[in-house]
């Protein structure tokens, strides 16, 4: 689709958005098309529209810089805070990743930062503590969420390829209780799957 056609279709439902709705933009990775990304930003902030950006932030800053003053909120995954443990699930480091977040943050970009968690990968107190303590101190953070991990985009063909490894699903009150504690501690607001945890 070009430009003109995604906004044909995303102004048909602009009486809906109201004051906490907008555009989204993610992917994938929407800085692999980056022309494409930055002209729909551009066209929905003219067309006086929130936009949202969801992005792993691991591409260079001279893509993802250019949606810096057309976007109202970037999303970002922090999967793992341990490298060794990036780098094994995910192929690669995640210093890049990091250092990305805390340039955006010094651009004034409003953030949220999300962290899927996996049993057996990052679903555990010491892991997701040092992810917190990372995105507390950004000074244009929104808040920290915490996703439990589910299997619902695995379809029995990819599994069948052997490149798809089925997790087992969360002990999410373990997960609640986790981010309690971290409510006591860190200044910041923490969510767990959308729902506000204690009182920021």
């Amino acid at each position: 689709m070009t430009k003109d056609e995604v906004m044909e279709q995303v102004l048909l439902d602009a009486p809906y958005y109201g004051s906490d709705g907008g555009v989204t933009i993610s992917g994938g990775e929407p800085f692999m098309q980056t022309d494409f990304t930055v002209t729909l930003c551009r066209a929905a902030k003219q067309a006086g529209l929130h936009v949202g950006l969801e992005t792993n932030l691991s591409l260079p800053r001279t893509l993802w810089e250019q949606a810096v003053p057309y976007a109202d909120l970037f999303m970002v995954d922090i999967k793992c805070i341990s490298d060794d443990l990036h780098q094994k699930y995910t192929g690669i480091s995640n210093r890049h990743i990091l250092e990305n977040i805390r340039t955006l943050d010094d651009l004034g970009a409003k953030l949220i930062i999300r962290t899927p968690a996996v049993p057996g990968v990052n679903a555990c107190e010491e892991e997701i503590w040092q992810i917190g303590e990372f995105a507390s101190r950004l000074k244009n953070l929104l808040y920290y969420e915490l996703l439990p991990y589910h299997p619902l985009g695995l379809s029995k063909t990819v599994e069948d390829s052997g490149f798809v490894r089925r997790f087992p699903l969360p002990d999410k009150k373990q997960l609640k209780q986790i981010l309690e504690r971290m409510d006591k501690k860190l200044n910041m607001e923490l969510r767990f799957a959308n729902i506000k945890i204690g009182a920021q």
